[in-house]
């Protein structure tokens, strides 16, 4: 999915918003079992990185805003 799907996407998106093909990409995980953590995976210039274990519990009050704010600086 990583190869196939998301770097494809993003390499379009890119070319669509007129960004430079060395813009960073990072999708950010959470520590859930189903997202395997034997591959590190990035290609270039887009990255996956997993949050630590159990630390969704504590940034889930910093949902009010922090996200939105995050997303905007850097798109």
């Amino acid at each position: 999915w990583f190869f196939h799907a998301l770097v494809h996407s993003v390499k379009e998106h890119f070319r669509k918003t007129g960004m430079t093909e060395d813009s960073k990409c990072i999708l950010l995980l959470d520590n859930c079992s189903t997202h395997s953590h034997k591959f590190k995976l990035w290609l270039g210039n887009i990255s996956v990185l997993y949050l630590p274990p159990n630390v969704m519990p504590l940034i889930q009050p910093m949902d009010q805003g922090v996200m939105q704010n995050m997303k905007c600086y850097y798109q």
